[in-house]
């Protein structure tokens, strides 16, 4: 997991990219009271989506130093 500490359409909804090596991919997309299941083409735009997202997103060690601050903040005041 990684932040990506920019405002980004890429995340108006809760998506997961899964891809498997016989079938190919597939995404589920998460909605109010429902799910959509994607497959094969209909998946490349988000593979597209996870590859910006990497390029956004801060790096591993930014992350765990932006968590490690964001709790130091909360739990102690500072």
């Amino acid at each position: 997991m990684r932040i990506v500490d920019q405002p980004t359409a890429l995340v108006v909804c809760d998506w997961h990219l899964m891809e498997f090596a016989q079938t190919g991919g597939m995404v589920h997309i998460e909605h109010y009271d429902s799910a959509t299941f994607l497959s094969d083409d209909e998946c490349k735009p988000y593979v597209h989506a996870r590859q910006v997202l990497k390029e956004r997103a801060l790096s591993e060690q930014g992350t765990r130093d932006r968590l490690e601050a964001e709790i130091e903040r909360v739990i102690l005041g500072g």
